[in-house]
């Protein structure tokens, strides 16, 4: 897992992979959000963990398909320590 270091308040590129490995998205289903948390331990909890950011996603994904997001994000102020950075697909 690559470690980078970052100064809160300032901004970080993050570049993620989505894979499709289940069947084609549905026709109905052809936009949805990428949601960015960070956590302090390697356990994703979504009550507990800051939520950063939603990054829309449009145009489906087929079976075996992947697509490549790289966003520029900024740490909050108020956040010290190490994190964990997590992306979910919804």
């Amino acid at each position: 897992m690559p470690r980078t270091i970052v100064v809160t308040g300032q901004p970080f590129t993050l570049t993620y992979d989505v894979s499709n490995l289940g069947g084609d998205t549905p026709d109905t289903q052809q936009s949805w959000d990428d949601l960015i948390y960070f956590s302090r331990d390697a356990v994703l909890d979504l009550e507990a963990d800051r939520f950063l950011e939603a990054v829309q996603h449009d145009g489906g994904l087929s079976a075996e398909a992947s697509y490549s997001e790289t966003v520029t994000l900024e740490v909050p102020r108020n956040l010290t320590g190490l994190f964990y950075v997590f992306v979910v697909t919804d």
